[in-house]
């Protein structure tokens, strides 16, 4: 019970002995079995309430390490998925360079397929052999540098990205030789930016602007 109800029992007692008198004796002892049960509710409430920050506590604290928790497995989960991109940019760039070493080997193996028909069948010309020959070499090395280009091409971390150049960005002195040569030679063009004039404010006094070149000419 709140403070507020036990000032109420104290306000009781104080007006029956100022108003009624003497108080009688059960009167009196009814007055300090509430002011006893009121304690007892009091305290009680307190333990309870005590008790209810105490949980409260003990929440909050598991709470606290199950987000800590979460966040260790969501990052163990983030590097074993970064370990199998890994592993499978690695195992599609072998497998390229596997199917060229394959290509080699089974071009090889034609080349002494022929051969030995060559010498012992001699069915076609050497011309034929000749020609055969070179078709072969010219399909093997053709394939072998398509293919360096292409795994050449591609990101280290990532077989499935192009590892594509950035774009070119000019710095403060680039772009100003850029403008300064833009106005040597007359091109408004070459100058337009929010910093500096565009169309026929550009032309001096004894200059106009010529909007099908997009230069200051002479008025003369």
């Amino acid at each position: 019970m709140p403070d507020t109800e036990y000032g109420i029992i104290s306000a009781l007692r104080h007006e029956l002995n100022e108003y009624g008198g003497v108080a009688s004796e059960g009167t009196t002892a009814k007055i300090a079995q509430l002011n006893t049960n009121a304690y007892a509710i009091k305290s009680a409430l307190t333990a309870a309430l005590t008790k209810q920050n105490d949980v409260n506590t003990i929440l909050r604290n598991e709470k606290t390490r199950l987000d800590e928790k979460k966040s260790q497995i969501d990052n163990a989960q983030k590097g074993q998925m970064r370990v199998l991109q890994l592993n499978e940019s690695h195992r599609k760039r072998q497998a390229a360079y596997l199917n060229l070493i394959i290509l080699v080997v089974f071009s090889l193996a034609m080349v002494i397929i022929m051969k030995f028909a060559r010498v012992k069948f001699s069915i076609l010309p050497d011309s034929v052999y000749t020609l055969l020959h070179i078709l072969l070499f010219s399909f093997v090395i053709i394939y072998a540098l398509v293919t360096l280009v292409n795994v050449s091409s591609r990101e280290n971390t990532n077989y499935d990205r192009l590892d594509l150049p950035g774009p070119e960005i000019n710095t403060d002195a680039t772009r100003a030789a850029l403008r300064a040569k833009a106005v040597a030679s007359g091109d408004l063009l070459g100058i337009n930016n929010s910093s500096t004039c565009t169309g026929a404010a550009c032309c001096s006094d004894k200059m106009v602007y010529d909007g099908s070149i997009g230069k200051c000419v002479s008025s003369a």
